[in-house]
């Protein structure tokens, strides 16, 4: 609206403006327009020109003002503050690495990991905020290359000569615009260019504390292996200089990573917990409302201290987002772990005395890390060996309890001897005058031995949260809760102890300042460029791809006991429920493969082109699996038939079993298992006797002779099939009479009955019944 008014402002000066330069040529046309017919044709051009000059000027102003406007609109200043901000965040944090460097003390080796991560994630900001300044340089220099054009427009500049100096003022409106655009350009410019030259120099001192990093993790690895006197030069060295800057610029450093990692580190696990504790208590009410012999029998602690299993359950498995996670973040974790295990293991459950060995074993971790290496040599070589050895104690102790060898799914003493060869090694390094590798050696081992038993106590609660979904979702759909569990822990046990194996193994490399140097194998092995002729991929995008699948394809494996199936066959009344987990196996393959393309980043566009070449082979020869493939689809969509229904199809009968997404399994009642394309289904009529209801009707023909009336025969027979178990009062049984002599009389007996046994066996059940009361009554059946 303020742009509008400051136009039209302009256009009515404009238009005074032309008006009085072309006032006298007016009044001396219309004096002598009569006298002078030459001058009147003569005035009569100059006035049409002027009205022309006029429109011209008009227009040309109001183009430029908006022009101008147009200009203002395109400078991008868009994130502006926040990238200048960004950028001097990441210059401090920068900063306070390379100070940290400068004062040449001794680093952790935990904390070089730390400062490395922080360097090389610095990497990817940096290049971040470089392309949002080179964008904005663009914006700027096009817009100063469109205000020159403004300022050489021939028109304006004839508009000048025309108005004359004296008039000049009467464009200030438009020419202090201009000058607002250029002076908004040039301070932007600047700040620009400031901003391309601090890059520029956080670049190279990134790739410097990069090299400083790797270095110094390379010369702590070294000096871990030095002699007793080596190291003790070293320390005497070091102890002549003030540590205390070096402390509080560590402190400055973790708070600046804790900033950084807010969420990873504290906002989601919050949200974790709260989302899992939500759905755990809606789950355990339906257990509680169904009755409490679930809770002994299934779930320990998960139904007892349900928030206290979701904490442990999140904290444990958060530093398995981010290994190099700063030491104080870590025994924040085992403090909490400690606090937690002594709650959830309690001695009702059996597992009571683990609390023990696990205070037992955090309290020789903190032993160790206050440790001082003033205390000279031959003290804390003595302190580690008794410590070595308590610890390879207390791991064969521990793993020869007759409780946890009957309960556990993995081999205790194997897992001891495992533990045991890194304390072997520590006491042989310090026999041998290498006590700082021995110590390393002792605290990683010590500190992944708690892990490895954080995580079996996860690995429980995992397996009974997913018997309390089991259960629960059976009871929702009235099935049987007593169910054998076995056989999901058994499948599952696996791919979790492997992950547990994997997870050790990291955190061992980790704690002994080796994650570094992993991650440059892992990287360099994934970076490694593969060419398939045109084609242009890493071994990571193949790597990728196939963890990928091999996850969605166990997720499909397993994903039937979250539906409540424990894998238990010949359940008749899980026939909705099993559709909807075929649905959703399909769903997860579908989407895995879709991700493991996306995430793999292969050549989507060249892989569409060649399976366009191919489509139409394949196509021909893979019609009829195509075929069965989408009636395998409509057939789960629309739900002609279920798993459970007694179907009869193409000349075969049975019960369906199984449905899949090429073909069908039908179970007849000889027992045989007739496998049936989907195709072939979909294209026949299908007999369901139990598609909406289980309920059949069945029909029986006998020949009668006696003397009874149809009244009385009719009312006998009704009585007895009322009585069975196996007829249905509603619909009502219904007699059929046809009279074909004097004492003789044809009947036809019409009752429904339940689907939930086989038709012989109920029709056999109803005729025994029937010929005894004949032979009772003496009804002689023809």
């Amino acid at each position: 609206m303020e742009k509008k008014t400051k136009v039209d402002q302009l256009k009515l000066i404009f238009i005074t403006l032309i008006l009085g330069v072309f006032s006298t040529p007016s009044v001396r046309a219309q004096s002598s327009i009569l006298p002078d017919p030459d001058i009147k044709k003569g005035l009569f051009v100059s006035r049409d020109t002027a009205e022309n000059k006029l429109k011209i000027y008009i227009s040309q102003l109001e183009k430029s003002f908006n022009r101008l406007d147009e200009i203002q609109g395109k400078i991008d200043y868009n994130n502006f503050a926040k990238d200048t901000t960004d950028l001097g965040a990441l210059i401090k944090k920068l900063q306070l690495i390379e100070a940290s460097f400068k004062l040449n003390l001794p680093i952790q080796p935990r904390d070089l990991q730390l400062y490395l991560k922080m360097a090389k994630e610095a990497v990817g900001e940096h290049a971040r905020l470089k392309i949002s300044n080179e964008k904005k340089e663009k914006s700027f220099s096009y817009a100063k290359k469109s205000l020159m054009q403004i300022a050489a427009d021939p028109q304006l500049n004839q508009m000048v000569e025309e108005l004359g100096t004296k008039n000049l003022v009467k464009l200030q409106p438009l020419i202090n615009k201009w000058q607002e655009t250029d002076s908004i350009i040039a301070s932007a410019s600047s700040v620009t260019n400031m901003q391309s030259i601090k890059l520029s120099a956080t670049g190279i001192l990134i790739q410097n504390l990069i090299k400083q990093s790797q270095e110094r993790l390379v010369k702590s690895g070294i000096q871990a292996f030095q002699s007793n006197d080596e190291k003790a030069k070293t320390v005497q060295n070091m102890n002549s200089q003030i540590g205390l800057q070096q402390a509080i610029i560590n402190i400055q450093i973790l708070g600046t990573y804790f900033i950084d990692h807010s969420y990873l580190l504290f906002i989601l696990p919050v949200l974790c917990v709260s989302l899992l504790y939500i759905w755990l208590i809606k789950k355990r009410k339906l257990i509680i409302d169904n009755g409490d012999f679930l809770r002994s029998k299934y779930f320990g602690s998960v139904y007892n201290y349900p928030l206290t299993c979701v904490i442990f359950l999140v904290i444990n498995l958060m530093p398995a987002l981010d290994f190099n996670t700063p030491s104080i973040y870590q025994a924040c974790i085992q403090l909490m772990s400690l606090i937690l295990i002594v709650r959830l293991l309690r001695k009702g459950n059996g597992y009571g005395s683990l609390k023990w060995y696990y205070l037992f074993y955090y309290s020789l971790l903190v032993f160790l890390s206050l440790l001082d290496s003033d205390s000279g040599v031959t003290s804390n070589s003595i302190i580690i060996a008794n410590t070595n050895i308590a610890a390879i104690i207390g791991i064969f102790f521990i793993a020869s309890r007759e409780h946890i060898t009957e309960s556990s799914t993995i081999k205790p003493k194997r897992v001891a001897m495992i533990f045991s060869v890194p304390l072997l090694i520590s006491l042989i390094a310090i026999f041998s005058g290498h006590t700082p590798i021995a110590k390393n050696l002792t605290v990683a081992a010590i500190t992944v031995l708690l892990q490895f038993s954080c995580l079996l106590l996860v690995k429980k609660i995992l397996l009974d949260i997913l018997k309390l979904q089991m259960i629960q979702r059976r009871i929702k759909l009235k099935l049987s809760t007593n169910v054998d569990t076995s056989k999901m822990e058994k499948n599952l046990s696996f791919p979790i102890n492997f992950a547990i194996g994997l997870f050790c193994i990291l955190s061992f490399a980790n704690n002994m300042t080796f994650y570094a140097l992993f991650s440059t194998i892992i990287e360099t092995v994934m970076s490694a460029p593969i060419e398939l002729g045109s084609v242009h991929i890493t071994s990571g995008s193949i790597i990728y791809f196939i963890i990928i699948i091999m996850i969605a394809h166990f997720l499909r494996r397993h994903i039937g006991y979250m539906f409540g199936d424990p894998g238990i066959e010949d359940e008749n009344d899980e026939r909705v429920e099993q559709s909807s987990l075929v649905i959703t196996r399909l769903l997860i393959i579908t989407l895995g493969y879709m991700i493991a393309v996306a995430v793999s980043g292969l050549p989507v566009d060249k892989i569409t082109i060649v399976l366009g070449a191919l489509s139409v082979g394949v196509g021909m020869g893979f019609q009829n699996v195509v075929n069965n493939f989408v009636s395998g689809i409509i057939l789960l969509f629309e739900r002609p038939l279920k798993i459970g229904d007694n179907v009869q199809v193409n000349g075969k009968s049975g019960k369906v079993k199984e449905m899949g997404v090429r073909t069908s399994t039908l179970q007849t009642e000889e027992g045989a298992e007739i496998i049936i394309p989907n195709g072939t289904i979909l294209s026949q009529d299908i007999i369901n006797w139990s598609h909406s209801n289980n309920r059949r009707r069945y029909d029986l023909q006998y020949t009668l002779i006696t003397d009874k009336s149809s009244t009385e025969i009719e009312s006998i027979i009704i009585e007895l099939l009322l009585k069975s178990h196996f007829t249905l009062s509603s619909p009502k049984p219904i007699i059929l009479f046809d009279p074909l002599g004097k004492d003789e009389i044809k009947i036809k007996i019409l009752f429904w009955s339940k689907e939930d046994r086989l038709p012989e066996q109920i029709l056999s059940e109803i005729k025994s019944i029937l010929f005894r009361e004949f032979y009772n009554m003496k009804i002689q059946v023809k």
